[in-house]
C-alpha cells in the first residue's frame, strides 16, 4: 500500500510541451501556420505544379494505367514539395536520400527542428533516455516503395531501410543516439494522438526522460477515383458541423512535439508551450460496424481524460474536435461531448469547438497531433481561430441545447476569474481506437535574473554543413536580436552553444552587448564565406581540452578576460568539439527560442529515365560512363583541377549520388560509410587498375587527397616491372610467405598448423559424383590446386602439374558423430603430392550434406576459400564462370623479380625503424609453465556482443574516422596492457594483398603477416590512443607487402626463444574474407573448429547477424579455459565501457573481475554451429 501511495503523484504528473515544429500546407513553419489559422485561410488547392511533374512521372510507371491517359488528380491541402531534402546534416548521401520514403525525410527534418526549437539538439540528448513515438502507417496504394520497384528493382535492397515504417522513428534515435523507446503506432486516424498518450505513459513509468512525438503524411499521386474509403468530400473540403457537410478532405503535413515532466521542465528553464494535464485511450468495442464511430466510447474516453487530468470539466472552454465533416461522424461526436459534459454541468454553449480539418483536410495518422498543435497555439496566443465552412449548423446537431458552439471567427479566448485556459483535443480512429488529451496554458514561471555587469563578455557560436546554410543562419540570428530587444544575451548564447550540434562551417562572435552582437552578425551575414573547421582527430581533442581549460579560467576571472574566451573561440573555429558547459551554471539560465537549422532544398527523387544530373546509380557504372557523367568540381579560386581529380570525383559522385562536390569535402561529411567505401574502392580498381584499401580512403578522405593517393599508387605500379603473361615452365619460385610456410610445416608440431579447414553446408540432394566433378572442375581451373613443392638442386621450387585427381569419400552420420569426424578429418598434407586439397562428404539426410574441405595455406588464403565456394556453387547450379584474366604463375614470376625493388627497400627501412631498440615480450600471467619447445594445441572460446553495442562501436569508428579494425585493435591492446601491466605492446595481424587488378578470383597464396606496435600508456585518453593506433595502422598498411619472414632475419635485436614465437605472441584479425552467414546460391559456409595455431593468443572478430563475435584461440598448454574466458569477457566489457565513455583515461578503466559471471555474455559455440541444437 505504501509503495502504491508513493507512486500516485508520479502517475498523475503534468507533462510540458517544450518543443514544437511542423510543416503544413502553405505553412513552412509554426509561425506561418498560425498566421494562416488567424486569417481563416482555406488551404485546399489543386496539386501544385511543383508536385505535378513527380506525380506524372509516377503515373508513367504504371503500365496498366498508361494507354495515353492524362492523369487526373484530386484537390487537397498539399505541401509545396516532398522531393526536396537536406541530406547533409543527417550524414546521408544523395543516393540514399533519393531511395528514402518522402515521409521519412519529412519527419527527419521536422523532428530535428523540434529538438532544436526546444534547445536540445546537442550533446544534451546524446546517450540519454529520450523516446521517439510516431503515429504513422504507409497505407497509400501508390507509395514510394512501389515507385522504386517499378523504376529500379535492383535498388530495392538498398532502399529497404528507408521505406520501412518502423525505421522512421528509429532513424532519429540512431542518428542522435537516443536511448529511450522508439515506437511507431498505427491506430488509423488517432495514431499520433495515441502516440502522445503512449509517450506520456512512458515518461510516467520512467522509461524515458523526454519524449519526441510525431506524425507525418504525404500523398505522392492523388489520383482521382483511387483509394476511396467512403468519407471523401465532394469538393475536397471538410465542412465540419455544417449542414452541407458530406465528407472530409485530403491533407498532408509533418509535425513533432517534445515532451518532458512539467516539474523538470520548470527546473531546467525550458520554454513551455503548454501543459498536458491528462489523456485517455479506449476502444469502440462492439458497435454497428468496425469503422463506425461509437458515441458511448467517445463519451467515456473524454471523461476518463478529465479524470486523469484531475480537473473540473467545466473549466474546459475549447475542444479541438475530430470533426471529419461526415454526416454520421459529426453528430455522434457532438453527442459524445454533450453526454460527457452533462455528467458534470448543465451549462449551455460555454465551450467552443472547431476542427483543423476544415483548413487543411484530414492528415490521417498525423491528424491528431496537427489538431493538438493548433490548440497549443490558441493557448499561447489566447485566441480562438475560426473553424471554416460553417454557415448553417448540421440539422442533426442541437447546438443551442448543447454545451458547445462552433467558433466561426477569430476571437479572444477569455476565461472567468482569470482561470487558466484549458482545452481538449479528440482523435477517433477508424480502427475504433479513440484518444482525448487535456491541455492547459503554460504556467507563469520566474525568469532568471540577467547579470548586470556591462563588461561581461559573451560568446555566440553558430555552425552549419555549408557556407550557404551558415550565412542564412546568421541572418536569422541578426533578425532575432534586432526584433527582440528584451531577449537575454545569456539565454541566447547558452541555448545556442549547448543546444546545437557542431558542423564543419563555423562562426563565433565575442561581444558585451546587443549592439555589438548585431553589428557582427550583420557584417558576417553580408560576407560571402565562412570558416571551415577541419582538424585531425587528435588535434581536435587537444584543442577541446585547451578550450575547456580556458573556459574554466574565464569563469574564475569573473568572465571579463576576453583572451581566455578567444582561445575557446579559436579552438571551435578550427573544428574542436568545445564543451561550453562551464560557462552556464544549471538553474541560472532559461532556454531561448532561437532560429533552427536552415535546411537547404535539394532534390532527392528517382527519375523514370536514368538521369545522372539528378542522381546516379552505383549499380550501373557502365551506364554512367556511356552517359558522359561529369561531376562539377568546386573549391579553388582559379577553378583549376587535375584530370585525375575529375576522374576521382566522377567515381565518388557515381557511387554517392553527387553531381557537384568540393575538392576539400570530407568523404564522411558527404554521408560516406564503409559500404559506400567498398563500392568506391571497387570502382577505383576498375577505372584506374590499382587496388587501394579502406585505410587509403581514411587517410585521404577528400577528393584532393584521394586523387593524389590514387596517382601515387599508379606511379608505384608504373615503377614496378609490369605483370606480364608468362609461358609455362617446369618450376616456379616460391613467395617469401610460401618459403616460411614450407619450412615451418616440416617442424614437429607444426605439420597441421597451416591447414585451412572449413565446412560447406549443402541443404539439397547431392551425390558423391556431383561433388567429385565439381572439385575436379576447380582443380583444372586453378593451377594452385595442381601444385606441388619440393627441393630441386638445393632450392625450394613449386611445380604445376597438368592433372591432379581428388578422391572424395561419403559417410552417413548423425550430428552427434560430427565432432569425432571433424577431429579425424584434419591431418598433415604431403606438400610433394597434389592436390593440397582434401574433401569429405557427410550425409546427414538425403537432402542435407556437409562438405568438409581442407586446403593448405601454402596454396591458398581467405580470398581463395571464398572463390572456391562461389565457383563450386555456380558449377553445381550449371552456371558458366569466366576464367580469371591472370594466373597465379604470372604473379609468382613478377613477385620474384620485384623482391628487391626500391619500394621493398623503403618498406624495410620503415619496419626496421619501428622495431629498433628493446623489443617487448608480452608478459600475461600464465596458468602453466611455458613449454619449450612450444606446443601448438589450441582451444577456442567466443562470445557475441549485443546488436546495440555492435552498432555503437561502428558509430564510434565512424565519428573518429577510423575503421572498425583499428577500433577493435586499440581495445585489444588495452586488454593486453591491463593483464600484462605493460605499455609497449606488439600485436600481429594477417593481410591478403591482391593489389593488382585481375587477381581477385585467382586461387593462390597472397597472404602476409605484419606487426603493429602501440603504446597504451595509462595516462592517455582512449580517443588519443585510438588516434595513435589509426596513424600506426595507416603507416603499416602502406608497407604491408614487405615479407614478414624477411623482416625477422633483418632485426638485430630480436632474441631467439624456442618457447615463444618471434616478435609477438598474439595476433588480432577482423575476419571479412569469408562471411560465414552468406549464402551462395543456396549453399552456406560454416567455420571449422581448429585445434592447432601458431600463437599463444589469437583474437578474431567477425560480424554475424549485426552482432560482433569475439573469438579467442589460446594455447591449452599455457592457459586454462577460465583465464581465456576472463580475457574475452574483459574485452567485451571494455567494448561497452568505451562506447559509453570514449574520452576515458586508460588508467581509469576498471574491468570487472567477475565479468564472466555478471555481464551475462551471450556465449555461443560459434565454431561448429551445426551442433548448436
Amino acid at each position: 500500500m505504501l509503495s502504491m501511495l508513493k507512486q500516485q503523484p508520479h502517475l498523475n504528473m503534468d507533462v510540458a510541451i517544450i518543443g514544437m515544429a511542423a510543416e503544413f500546407p502553405q505553412s513552412k513553419d509554426i509561425d506561418s501556420f498560425w498566421k494562416n489559422l488567424t486569417e481563416g485561410r482555406d488551404l485546399i488547392r489543386e496539386l501544385p505544379e511543383t508536385r505535378r511533374s513527380n506525380a506524372d512521372d509516377y503515373f508513367s510507371t504504371l503500365t496498366t494505367e498508361k494507354s495515353g491517359m492524362e492523369p487526373q488528380y484530386n484537390s487537397g491541402a498539399f505541401l509545396d514539395s516532398v522531393d526536396e531534402f537536406d541530406y547533409a546534416p543527417f550524414k546521408l548521401t544523395p543516393r540514399e536520400a533519393s531511395l528514402m520514403d518522402p515521409n521519412q525525410r519529412l519527419f527527419l527534418q521536422t523532428a530535428w527542428t523540434c529538438l532544436e526549437e526546444a534547445g536540445y539538439s546537442g550533446n544534451q540528448t546524446r546517450g540519454k533516455q529520450v523516446g521517439v513515438f510516431l503515429g504513422y502507417a504507409a497505407i497509400d496504394l501508390f507509395d514510394y516503395k512501389r515507385y522504386i520497384v517499378s523504376l529500379e528493382p535492383e535498388a530495392y535492397g538498398t532502399a529497404m531501410a528507408g521505406n520501412l515504417n518502423s525505421v522512421i522513428a528509429s532513424r532519429i534515435s540512431y542518428l542522435l543516439d537516443l536511448k529511450g523507446p522508439s515506437i511507431v503506432i498505427d491506430t488509423a486516424c488517432s495514431s499520433s494522438l495515441v502516440a502522445i498518450h503512449t509517450a506520456i505513459q512512458s515518461l510516467k513509468q520512467g522509461d524515458c526522460e523526454m519524449a519526441l512525438v510525431g506524425g507525418v503524411k504525404s500523398v505522392l499521386m492523388p489520383l482521382k477515383g483511387k483509394e476511396k474509403i467512403g468519407i471523401e468530400s465532394s469538393d475536397s473540403r471538410a465542412k465540419s458541423f455544417d449542414d452541407s457537410s458530406d465528407g472530409t478532405g485530403l491533407g498532408e503535413g509533418s509535425a513533432a512535439i517534445l515532451l518532458k515532466p512539467l516539474d523538470r521542465a520548470l527546473k531546467d528553464g525550458d520554454n513551455i508551450h503548454a501543459v498536458i494535464k491528462g489523456s485517455a485511450v479506449n476502444q469502440d468495442g462492439a458497435s454497428i460496424g468496425i469503422t463506425a464511430p461509437n458515441v458511448l466510447a467517445q463519451e467515456q474516453v473524454i471523461k476518463r481524460a478529465w479524470k486523469n487530468a484531475n480537473i473540473d470539466p467545466a473549466t474546459v472552454t475549447y475542444i479541438e474536435a475530430h470533426g471529419t465533416g461526415t454526416r454520421l461522424g459529426d453528430p455522434i461526436e457532438v453527442e459524445g461531448i454533450t453526454r460527457a459534459f452533462r455528467s458534470f454541468t448543465e451549462q449551455k454553449q460555454f465551450c467552443a469547438i472547431g476542427s483543423l480539418k476544415s483548413n487543411i483536410g484530414h492528415l490521417d495518422h498525423a491528424s491528431g497531433l496537427a489538431g493538438l498543435i493548433k490548440a497549443v497555439l490558441c493557448l499561447q496566443h489566447k485566441q480562438l481561430v475560426p473553424s471554416l465552412h460553417f454557415e448553417r449548423p448540421n440539422r442533426n446537431i442541437s447546438f443551442e441545447e448543447s454545451p458547445v458552439y462552433v467558433v466561426d471567427h477569430l476571437s479572444p479566448w477569455e476565461t472567468p476569474d482569470a482561470a487558466p485556459r484549458r482545452c481538449g483535443v479528440s482523435s477517433f480512429g477508424m480502427s475504433g481506437t479513440n484518444c482525448h488529451v487535456v491541455l492547459e496554458e503554460s504556467p507563469m514561471h520566474q525568469a532568471f535574473a540577467e547579470p548586470a555587469d556591462p563588461d561581461l563578455c559573451h560568446i555566440l557560436t553558430l555552425s552549419a554543413m555549408t557556407d550557404t546554410a551558415l550565412l542564412a543562419l546568421s541572418k536569422a540570428y541578426a533578425a532575432l536580436v534586432e526584433n527582440n530587444p528584451s531577449l537575454s544575451l545569456r539565454d541566447i548564447c547558452a541555448t545556442a552553444n549547448t543546444g546545437r550540434l557542431s558542423f564543419k562551417h563555423r562562426a563565433a562572435f565575442l561581444f558585451t552587448n546587443k549592439e555589438e552582437l548585431l553589428q557582427q552578425l550583420e557584417e558576417f551575414a553580408s560576407s560571402d564565406s565562412a570558416n571551415s573547421g577541419q582538424t585531425e582527430t587528435g588535434e581536435s581533442r587537444s584543442l577541446a581540452r585547451e578550450a575547456l581549460d580556458a573556459l574554466k579560467a574565464f569563469t574564475a576571472a569573473n568572465r571579463q578576460d576576453r583572451s581566455d574566451l578567444q582561445i575557446a573561440a579559436e579552438a571551435f573555429l578550427r573544428g574542436a568539439e568545445v564543451d561550453w558547459g562551464p560557462l552556464y551554471q544549471a538553474g541560472s539560465w532559461a532556454k531561448a527560442q532561437l532560429p533552427t537549422y536552415p535546411f537547404e532544398k535539394k532534390r532527392c527523387w528517382l527519375a523514370p529515365q536514368y538521369d545522372l544530373s539528378v542522381i546516379s546509380n552505383p549499380i550501373k557504372p557502365a551506364v554512367a560512363e556511356r552517359a558522359g557523367f561529369q561531376v562539377v568540381l568546386a573549391g579553388r579560386a582559379d577553378q583549376k583541377y587535375t584530370e585525375l581529380e575529375h576522374k576521382v570525383a566522377n567515381v565518388w559522385g557515381e557511387c554517392l549520388g553527387y553531381s557537384q562536390m568540393n575538392v576539400t569535402d570530407n568523404y564522411f561529411d558527404l554521408g560516406g560509410d564503409s559500404i559506400y567505401a567498398m563500392r568506391i574502392l571497387n570502382r577505383v580498381h576498375e577505372v584506374f587498375s590499382t587496388r587501394l584499401d579502406l585505410t587509403s580512403l581514411l587517410a585521404h578522405p577528400t577528393i584532393e587527397q584521394f586523387a593524389l593517393e590514387v596517382g601515387s599508387s599508379m606511379e608505384q605500379i608504373s615503377r614496378q616491372e609490369a605483370i606480364t603473361k608468362v609461358k609455362d615452365q617446369e618450376f616456379y619460385p616460391l613467395t617469401p610467405t610460401q618459403h616460411e610456410v614450407f619450412e615451418h610445416s616440416q617442424l614437429e608440431g607444426l605439420d597441421i598448423v597451416y591447414n585451412m579447414p572449413f565446412i560447406i553446408n549443402v541443404e539439397r540432394p547431392l551425390t558423391t559424383q556431383q561433388t567429385t566433378e565439381a572439385f575436379q572442375y576447380l582443380i583444372r581451373r586453378h593451377a594452385a590446386l595442381r601444385t606441388i613443392f619440393y627441393s630441386h638442386q638445393g632450392s625450394l621450387v613449386q611445380k604445376i602439374l597438368k592433372e591432379a585427381s581428388l578422391s572424395i569419400s561419403c559417410k552417413k552420420a548423425s550430428k552427434m558423430q560430427l565432432p569425432a569426424l571433424m577431429k579425424s578429418f584434419v591431418r598433415p598434407f604431403d606438400l610433394s603430392q597434389a592436390p593440397l586439397l582434401r574433401v569429405e562428404q557427410i550425409e546427414l539426410k538425403p537432402d542435407h550434406h556437409l562438405l568438409f574441405v581442407d586446403m593448405h595455406y601454402i596454396i591458398s588464403d581467405g580470398n581463395a576459400m571464398k572463390t572456391i565456394v562461389e565457383e563450386l556453387a555456380r558449377f553445381l547450379d550449371g552456371e558458366a564462370v569466366e576464367l580469371p584474366e591472370w594466373e597465379y604463375k604470372d604473379f609468382l614470376v613478377w613477385n620474384d623479380r620485384n623482391v628487391n625493388s626500391d619500394q621493398m627497400l623503403e618498406s624495410e627501412a620503415f619496419w626496421l625503424e619501428l622495431f629498433k631498440g628493446d623489443l617487448p615480450v608480452l608478459q600475461i600471467q600464465s596458468d602453466y609453465d611455458r613449454p619449450d619447445p612450444l606446443k601448438y594445441d589450441v582451444s577456442e572460446i567466443a562470445c557475441l556482443l549485443s546488436e546495440d553495442t555492435t552498432r555503437k562501436l561502428k558509430d564510434l569508428a565512424s565519428r573518429e574516422n577510423v575503421t572498425l579494425y583499428m577500433l577493435l585493435l586499440a581495445l585489444w591492446n588495452i586488454v593486453l596492457a591491463y593483464h600484462s601491466g605493460q605499455d609497449d605492446i606488439i600485436v600481429g595481424s594477417t593481410i591478403v594483398d591482391r593489389s593488382f587488378a585481375g587477381f581477385d578470383n585467382v586461387v593462390g597464396q597472397f597472404g602476409n603477416m605484419f606487426a603493429l606496435r602501440n603504446r597504451p600508456h595509462r595516462e592517455k585518453h582512449f580517443l588519443d590512443f585510438l588516434g595513435e593506433v589509426r596513424a600506426s595502422t595507416l603507416q603499416a598498411f602502406q608497407h604491408r607487402s614487405y615479407p614478414f619472414n624477411r623482416l625477422l632475419t633483418r632485426l638485430p635485436n630480436l632474441k631467439k626463444d624456442s618457447s615463444r614465437n618471434p616478435l609477438f605472441d598474439t595476433i588480432f584479425v577482423l575476419q571479412n574474407n569469408l562471411d560465414f552467414t552468406t549464402r551462395f546460391n543456396g549453399i552456406s559456409v560454416l567455420p571449422f573448429q581448429k585445434r592447432h595455431a601458431r600463437f599463444d593468443l589469437g583474437m578474431a572478430a567477425n560480424e554475424r547477424n549485426n552482432c560482433l563475435s569475439l573469438g579467442l584461440r589460446y594455447y591449452k598448454s599455457i592457459y586454462k579455459r577460465s583465464t581465456a574466458m576472463v580475457l574475452v569477457s574483459h574485452y567485451a566489457d571494455l567494448c561497452r565501457i568505451i562506447v559509453d565513455d570514449p574520452q576515458i583515461r586508460i588508467g581509469n578503466i576498471q574491468l570487472k573481475e567477475n565479468a564472466i559471471y555478471s555481464m551475462k555474455l551471450k556465449w555461443k559455440l560459434l565454431f561448429n554451429p551445426i551442433l548448436k541444437k
